[in-house]
Parts: structure tokens; sequence; C-alpha cells
């Protein structure tokens, strides 16, 4: 059973975003959508990726906790995304995701959506979601 449709995440990303996309991957189960993200920055030619599993097996938190992700219950997904920064530029990128993930998700949930410091999504005080940015430096 598949739960996931790319025809239905695509309709919900703007337009305007959408030309910045270069592909959408989906797959049954991944260790980790994050680890498929940095394996695809190293090999592909592609700017902005999009990764999305039902279920992981080696997903994983702040300081390589392990994070419990199974089928169905979850979305785990991950974006690639070549920057021409330097990494000190990427200062708060974390907690600046967080918030607009959370104003997103506002729109559509009724609860107070709030952030716990320094990369969790909460609802009614308890944790919905977290923001894991792993970044590398590649020689140019």
């Amino acid at each position: 059973m598949t739960l996931l449709s790319k025809k239905k995440i695509l309709r919900s990303i703007k337009k305007d975003n959408l030309r910045n996309l270069d592909r959408i991957y989906i797959v049954k189960k991944t260790s980790s959508t994050n680890d498929d993200a940095k394996i695809s920055l190293r090999k592909d030619n592609l700017k902005i990726t999009a990764f999305f599993a039902e279920r992981q097996t080696s997903g994983r938190g702040r300081n390589k906790r392990n994070w419990i992700s199974p089928f169905g219950k979850n979305i785990y997904f991950s974006f690639a995304w070549k920057a021409d920064l330097n990494l000190n530029q990427l200062d708060g990128l974390s907690l600046a995701t967080a918030v607009v993930v959370a104003k997103s998700l506002q729109k559509t949930i009724p609860a107070k959506i709030g952030i716990k410091w320094p990369n969790d999504l909460m609802i009614s005080n308890k944790k919905m979601g977290g923001i894991l940015i792993e970044t590398k430096a590649i020689d140019k």
C-alpha cells in the first residue's frame, strides 16, 4: 500500500516554487531521507530535490539520536539544496525553517502550533515534528 501521492504533493506546491524543484522521489522504505538527499547532492547535477518515504529504518534527529519512523504514521521528507553560500550564511536556518513550516501548517490546523528551541514543532505541548538540517561544504 502506498499512502504518498506524487500528484497530490505537486498540486500542493505553489507554481512559483515548482519551477525551482528539479525532482521528487517517493519510496516505501529508506534508511533515511536525509541520507538519500546527501547522496543525491554528491552524484546528481540537480539544484533542489525532494525525498519522501513511507518509512525510514534509520531515521535520526539532533545529535544522531534515533528517530522512530513507522510506516504510514508520519511524513518523512528531506530537501537536497545546492546553494552557493558560505556555511556561516546558514546560521539560524533551522529556526527560520521551523517558523515557516509552523506558519504554513497553522493555516490548515486549528490548534496552536508552537516551536520548541531549537528545532521541534509542537501542538498541544506534544512534539509533532522536527527540523534536522545537515550541511556540507563542497570544494569548488
